[in-house]
């Protein structure tokens, strides 16, 4: 399923600087027109997509659930502000 960058980006839930990184990289495939508009491949990505419906919703063969994990870094500028942090 090829998509504008705007769209690839939304579907994918990355910036398009991630995108741009990813397509330099190989991990993603793109064609690029003449007039410098260019498709990218989500499907490179997600192999599984089969089709996008009417109402922009994309048909899988198999659910995924992902579980991200992350953190959060937090300083204060004085040990007076200590109690901010909790």
């Amino acid at each position: 399923m090829y998509l504008s960058a705007y769209k690839a980006t939304k579907k994918l839930g990355i910036l398009s600087y991630t995108l741009h990184r990813w397509l330099k990289q190989g991990k993603i495939t793109a064609i690029m027109f003449p007039s410098g508009t260019c498709l990218y491949n989500i499907s490179s990505i997600f192999p599984k997509l089969n089709s996008q419906n009417a109402d922009g919703s994309i048909t899988t063969t198999t659910t995924t659930t992902t579980n991200k994990n992350g953190f959060l870094y937090a300083w204060v500028s004085s040990v007076k502000q200590k109690e901010d942090l909790e």
